[in-house]
């Protein structure tokens, strides 16, 4: 598997995670309740969370730039779980709901606990699954390795 397929297949899960979780916490109450086995309704939104924490954790484990700058990735990546959760939390009042700050602590602990899950899972699998996609300056240039003993350019006077 390429990593290439894993960043879209990463994309789409976190598309999926972001629309589920607009769609239970801003539709109806009753959509999430089943889903909650007549739990309490933190529950729900905690497991809705932990997916979308879980994709993004999938994302980081094969982006680029988040080898290059992992703090900074990481402080995105919390940033937005912070910013959609508080989002939604301030747009169920227009819809009729209400506005929970205990709801909000649950929607960043799932998100938390699934992107750290996440990441050490997909890290340990991604290690043995995926091969990394050659750049394009080494697949151009691949040249047999000279003999050993013998070097490349001038040769050496003695």
């Amino acid at each position: 598997m390429q990593v290439r397929t894993v960043r879209r297949a990463a994309n789409l899960l976190t598309l999926v995670s972001v629309a589920a979780i607009l769609l239970g916490t801003l539709g109806p109450r009753d959509l999430l309740e089943p889903a909650t086995l007549n739990l309490d309704h933190r529950f729900g939104h905690a497991a809705l969370f932990a997916s979308l924490g879980a994709a993004s954790a999938l994302r980081y484990a094969v982006s680029l730039r988040a080898r290059r700058f992992s703090r900074s990735s990481l402080g995105v990546a919390f940033f937005g779980f912070w910013l959609l959760a508080a989002a939604t939390e301030l747009l169920q009042g227009p819809v009729g709901r209400h506005p929970d700050f205990t709801d909000w602590l649950a929607d960043m602990g799932g998100a938390v606990a699934g992107f750290l899950g996440g990441s050490a899972l997909f890290r340990l699998a991604l290690s043995r699954a995926v091969q990394p996609d050659p750049p394009p300056a080494a697949r151009e240039a691949r040249t047999p390795s000279s003999p050993r003993g013998r070097r490349r350019g001038r040769a050496r006077a003695r």
